[in-house]
């Protein structure tokens, strides 16, 4: 019993024994096969992937709205490990770090952020900011990681406009600018005449006018200050302050331009009065009169007042007296003086009224406006041989009718002569009278005409001592204004790398933007976001040489805003992938993945992201740098569709007459057999190709590798990405990892093959 019991727990002991060994080996098989399945997955998957939202989009704001963008990223990575992700929310068009950050990431956790987004800049114009994140897998006891950096980028473009009602606004302060701009040029030019006819004024006369004048320019001042201000406000695009300005303000020039009225009406009232005066001190006529001894008192006075003239404040009095002095003259002067020979004169012809019919009446006319001269006064010296043939005349009667035609053609001529020259100018009588005789005696008692007195004209002599003054001439000349104020023309303003310039909305040369084309997705199962990051960093610097980083497309955007990505002149660069089909699904449009596909299925989808980028960007072709499989879509895609919508290519590594047997049967066991089997050396799809497209005009490079085991890059052999009608360039290299392919792939990174970078920059340039 004893023997039993004991025998029992020696075999209890042995079974716990071989039980606890069986489970360290099982558990030690378990570590191990874990361990080596998880480093076969880091060798044949891609461990890490970010899925960053939105991809490269559009914003629609007026030029003071806030807007909110979302942007999300996860990070698509093995379960068991955790990944370390650097972000960086950057300003593009003033190169500014709006926000940065750093977070430690379990598996397929997602990071949420929010920004406000809006232009600093007034009017019509364009922002670019960019989300960038970084993130790499932290290595540990089970996340066999490299900790290589995977990079992610999202464009975000905000284009602004003014409102319709702020348009019209800033229309109407356009409008009333340029009238006022217009306005005070004109009172700068007029203004200037003023200075310049000052000029040429006797300067006794400038201290009223003077001050008429200072307050032009004073008004003018505050004018061009007022308008300098609104000049740069409007410059500013400070808007909104200059309506305020503008409130209850409205500059009347009227006042300005009273005032020199003014001015030149005293001119006018001046040069009349010098002119009136000088018609009355330079008249000679006056020393004629005969009367004008009864006004030279008057004629003094007058004479030394003018004298005096020396400013503008004395013109209404000189007016005055210049006004009541020649009153007297008209009084006095030459027409009293001729109507009273008149007066003489009738006398005289009374006593010729006998010749005449009874009928025929002699009428005596007195005219003011007559000028009296020394001619008037020949009648009174004719007096005495009137006086001799009126006694003739006498004589005759007393004599024979027979001697009646003696005396009609005597006494007929003797009256034509008398009203001859200026008298017959005083008397209105026809120059022809139809005359009959009277034969009745009749005397003439010619007692009146001998009493007649003949007076002398007394002479004055003054007109010498006169020194006349000169009128004031108003001729100014050319005078241009001096207001040198234009508004701006408030261009568009578009901003990247801190470099701001008009925006191109119509006919805009548009450098060609570059499309990133990724090549054959090594493990089916990889993501999509696996194969679109391969080319992330060739874009990243890029960026750093001048083209706008603009991520990637987003395939599922409708052809609106057409050129948005063309507006700054500046190239682009966009990832791309074929490996999305876009489909109409009753009503929007849905996305899917789909990459097991051929190539030529490829080409047809690359016709929709070159379509949607010429249409984003509003240029007429697009570059483009493909890798590996990638360059036989591009070359698919020109075998469809022809070489017109393509600029150049760049082709890294890629398989132009096809890959060797072995790469294919080892692409067929973690990738599509579909790809493979289109790029296998000596299969359908390349010999198709290559027998149709012997030669293209579109200039290519055809980039290659060449060091690794198999003479190439690892996976492509350089003999066999050799094209005749490419300029085919070969890169030293090497491969050093466990499957010795890894060149293939690291031709694409700047940082691992600078060479080939510089090939890429310098050829698109």
């Amino acid at each position: 019993a004893i023997l039993e019991s004991s025998l029992k727990k020696s075999q209890r002991r042995k079974f716990w024994k071989t039980f606890l060994l069986l489970l360290i080996v099982a558990m030690l098989a378990l570590v191990i096969i874990f361990f080596v399945s998880n480093t076969i997955s880091f060798l044949t998957k891609e461990e890490l992937s970010i899925s960053l939202k939105p991809k490269e989009t559009l914003i629609l704001a007026n030029y003071d709205e806030v807007k909110k963008i979302n942007i999300s990223f996860t990070n698509e990575n093995f379960a068991w490990c955790q990944s370390k992700c650097d972000y960086t929310y950057k300003d593009l068009s003033n190169e500014l770090i709006l926000d940065k950050g750093s977070k430690v990431l379990e598996h397929k956790q997602t990071v949420d952020l929010s920004y406000n987004i809006s232009s600093d800049f007034v009017g019509k114009g364009q922002k670019i900011f960019s989300f960038e994140v970084q993130c790499n897998n932290i290595k540990s006891a089970v996340c066999r990681t490299n900790q290589n950096r995977v990079v992610e980028s999202s464009l975000i473009t905000l284009e602004f406009d003014q409102s319709e009602e702020e348009k019209k606004l800033s229309n109407e302060i356009n409008d009333r600018l340029h009238k006022d701009i217009k306005k005070l040029s004109e009172i700068d030019v007029f203004n200037r005449e003023n200075e310049a006819f000052l000029q040429v004024v006797d300067k006794n006369f400038l201290n009223s006018v003077r001050q008429k004048q200072n307050k032009i320019s004073d008004a003018l001042e505050k004018f061009n200050q007022k308008i300098m201000l609104y000049h740069d406000l409007w410059n500013n695009r400070s808007y909104k302050e200059l309506i305020k300005k503008y409130e209850g303000y409205d500059f009347d020039d009227n006042s300005i331009f009273a005032l020199r009225d003014e001015i030149f009406d005293s001119v006018d009232f001046y040069n009349d009065l010098v002119n009136r005066s000088h018609q009355t001190l330079s008249n000679q006529l006056l020393n004629e009169i005969q009367h004008f001894i009864e006004i030279k008192s008057d004629y003094n006075q007058f004479k030394e007042i003018y004298g005096t003239l020396d400013s503008f404040e004395s013109l209404e009095n000189v007016g005055a007296l210049v006004n009541n002095f020649n009153e007297k003259v008209l009084l006095t002067n030459y027409t009293y003086a001729a109507n009273k020979k008149i007066i003489a004169l009738q006398i005289i012809l009374e006593k010729y009224k006998f010749l005449l019919d009874p009928t025929t009446e002699v009428n005596i006319s007195y005219d003011d406006n007559v000028v009296y001269s020394k001619e008037n006064n020949n009648l009174c010296l004719q007096k005495d041989e009137l006086i001799k043939e009126l006694e003739l005349h006498n004589s005759l009667i007393n004599s024979s009718t027979d001697l009646k035609s003696e005396v009609e053609q005597l006494y007929y001529n003797k009256l034509h002569e008398i009203l001859d020259n200026k008298t017959k100018s005083l008397i209105l009588i026809p120059n022809s009278v139809n005359m009959s005789v009277n034969l009745t005696p009749y005397k003439i008692n010619f007692e009146e005409l001998i009493l007649l007195t003949c007076n002398k004209v007394e002479s004055f002599n003054f007109v010498e001592n006169i020194t006349l003054k000169d009128e004031i001439v108003k001729k100014i000349g050319v005078v241009e204004s001096k207001v040198n104020m234009t508004l701006a023309k408030h261009k568009t303003q578009c901003c990247v790398f801190g470099d701001c310039r008009e925006c191109c909305y119509e006919g805009c040369d548009v450098p060609f933007p570059v499309l990133l084309l990724h090549g054959h997705s090594f493990h089916q199962d990889d993501k999509v976001e696996a194969s679109l990051k391969t080319l992330s960093k060739m874009q990243k610097k890029l960026e750093e040489d001048g083209f706008i980083n603009a991520g990637e497309i987003d395939i599922s955007d409708e052809f609106t805003n057409r050129a948005y990505l063309g507006r700054i002149n500046v190239p682009v660069s966009i990832r791309s992938t074929y490996y999305l089909i876009n489909t109409f699904d009753l009503g929007p449009y849905k996305i899917s993945t789909q990459k097991t596909d051929r190539i030529e299925n490829y080409a047809i989808r690359l016709r929709e992201i070159i379509d949607l980028i010429k249409f984003k960007t509003g240029s007429e072709k697009v570059h483009i740098v493909a890798h590996s499989m990638g360059g036989l879509v591009a070359r698919e895609y020109i075998n469809l569709f022809g070489e017109k919508n393509i600029g150049k290519i760049v082709m890294i590594s890629v398989p132009n007459t096809g890959l060797d047997k072995n790469v294919v049967n080892l692409c067929k066991v973690t990738g599509a057999d579909s790809e493979c089997e289109d790029m296998a050396k000596g299969g359908v799809f390349l010999k198709r190709l290559n027998a149709l497209q012997t030669s293209i005009d579109v200039p290519i490079l055809n980039i290659l590798g060449q060091g690794c085991k198999n003479g190439g890059d690892g996976v492509l052999r350089k003999e066999d990405g050799y094209l005749e009608f490419a300029k085919n360039v070969y890169v030293n290299g090497t491969c050093s990892d466990y499957f010795e392919t890894e060149m293939h792939l690291k031709m694409i990174d700047p940082k691992e093959y600078e060479e080939v970078y510089d090939l890429v920059l310098n050829f698109l340039k």
